[in-house]
């Protein structure tokens, strides 16, 4: 059996393409099989204050940054926040 180090260079697009659609399977896997566990526990911290109200949902204490990455389409600084 060969390793994918001494693949032919003929080969190396080949092997590239593979490794490409995997890593896509998987990214589009991921959020499916992590959902259902979110939305249980989201599940449990909605509430509505009043009949006509949206439901909303309660978010739990701790840090994060806040802001976006110089990839995306509106650039703001990450900060550092907290939820008490």
């Amino acid at each position: 059996m060969q390793s994918l180090r001494s693949v032919p260079a003929n080969n190396s697009k080949t092997a590239g393409r593979a490794r490409f659609l995997l890593s896509l399977a998987i990214a589009m896997l991921a959020p499916t099989l992590s959902g259902t566990c979110v939305a249980q526990g989201q599940k449990d911290r909605e509430f509505q204050e009043c009949p006509e109200c949206p439901v909303m949902v309660g978010i739990p204490a701790g840090k994060f940054v806040m802001g976006s990455h110089a990839a995306s389409m509106v650039v703001s600084t990450p900060k550092p926040r907290s939820m008490k």
